[in-house]
């Protein structure tokens, strides 16, 4: 595993090998702006398209940053396309207990729509990287 991006909300790691990406938020998530958000995010992707993972685990059990119908749409036209394009196929979340922070990310990635990306939802870590790694 090898650090690619790293800020006071996000560590990215990826493992060539495995064609794996792991994105980590942390509890700093909470005084995250939008714009934050938006920098971040763009960085994923960059290391997405470089990267060429197939398999992603997002832990989101620290996400407080709520993410607004406007930043969704926005996600959903300028990321999860160019990611699924790149090389994405299976995406796995460790949720967070904060409601509305799940809300906000589960209606962002039920709008996909070319289904091409698979996503589950998980409560640990063993669950999420077990139905990844699944054939």
């Amino acid at each position: 595993m090898e650090l690619k991006f790293k800020t006071k909300f996000v560590e990215i790691i990826a493992d060539k090998e495995k064609s794996y990406i792991e994105i980590i938020r942390s509890t700093e998530t909470a005084r995250m702006q939008e714009n934050d958000y938006k920098e971040e995010a763009v960085e994923w992707l960059k290391i997405i398209q470089s990267e060429k993972p197939k398999f992603q685990l997002v832990d989101d059990r620290n996400m407080k940053f709520v993410i607004n119908v406007k930043l969704q749409d926005w996600i959903n036209e300028n990321l999860i396309a160019p990611a699924v394009k790149a090389s994405i196929r299976k995406t796995a979340f460790i949720v967070t207990n904060e409601i509305f922070s799940q809300v906000s990310i589960e209606q962002t990635l039920d709008d996909n729509k070319e289904r091409v990306l698979q996503i589950n939802y998980f409560e640990n870590e063993k669950d999420a990287k077990d139905w990844l790694f699944s054939k």
